[in-house]
């Protein structure tokens, strides 16, 4: 599973067009693995990534709150108040404990690069440390990077943290649960759907660009999906080259309610 800035991964979404709502979106492993990976982030490392985000493009400045500001601190402050430089490198750019596993992401919105570090001297046995210019256990600076292969056998999986080729449904509010008959009906009747005129399937080709601003719109919003994606509906400033919408016939959304409702009789049957 190669991670590349440039992959995409196609998702599916249902939208009420009356409301301008996502209502839900259809996703594979890939889409998922990469949602499930924002738990995994240092909180110093999701304030560099969306920070480096706005600046490298139009979108407007979206402070975390104070969070913003204690990192602007720590990137100000004086190396003589820190034991050594190293400290800061780990407040800013901190590792991510499962970087092993989120490279192997179609899409990883994580771009720290893992090194390690040792101490210069041959015969030291001090630990091993994720940064440059740290305090070995002898006194020196750990200043000696080391050359590690960390393979995974998540590789050998279908996906990372998922296993299988499940399909998922991933709710407007980032809940995600299997895709189900039973689960598709309680999202419609959950949401108070009854017309199903109103509703349209739009196919997306979602790349790194989208998947850091649904990292950013999950700490901000209750509605990321329709945040991110219905961005001719919502004022909300999101560049579209990372995917494309495609209108589909009402006739085959009908056809896919009437197909949710037979299995799910017929589930009720056995």
């Amino acid at each position: 599973m190669a991670t590349s800035a440039d992959a995409t991964i196609s998702v599916r979404i249902m939208v009420d067009e009356q409301k301008n709502r996502v209502i839900c979106a259809e996703a594979g492993n890939d889409f998922v693995d990469a949602l499930f990976s924002f738990l995994t982030l240092p909180m110093g490392t999701i304030i560099r990534l969306l920070r480096d985000l706005r600046q490298q493009s139009t979108l407007p400045a979206a402070d975390l709150g104070c969070l913003s500001n204690l990192y602007r601190s720590v990137e100000t402050l004086g190396s003589d108040h820190l034991w050594t430089d190293g400290c800061k490198v780990m407040l800013l750019r901190p590792r991510n404990p499962c970087e092993n596993y989120c490279s192997l992401l179609k899409v990883n919105v994580d771009d720290t690069k893992p090194k390690y570090f040792i101490c210069p001297e041959e015969y030291c046995l001090g630990k091993l440390s994720y940064y440059a210019n740290g305090r070995c256990s002898c006194g020196k600076t750990t200043n000696r990077e080391l050359s590690i292969d960390c393979g995974s056998s998540a590789g050998s999986r279908d996906g990372v943290f998922l296993w299988g080729p499940t399909a998922y449904i991933v709710h407007d509010d980032l809940k995600v649960t299997t895709r189900t008959p039973a689960a598709m009906l309680k999202l419609l009747s959950d949401l108070g759907i009854t017309n199903i005129n109103c509703i349209r399937e739009r196919v997306l080709n979602v790349g790194l660009k989208k998947i850091l601003i649904l990292l950013e719109r999950s700490l901000l919003s209750k509605t990321p999906l329709t945040d991110v994606f219905l961005t001719n509906e919502r004022k909300l400033r999101v560049p579209p080259e990372d995917y494309q919408f495609v209108p589909c016939n009402i006739l085959e959304v009908e056809l896919l309610v009437w197909e949710i409702l037979y299995l799910f009789i017929l589930d009720i049957s056995y």
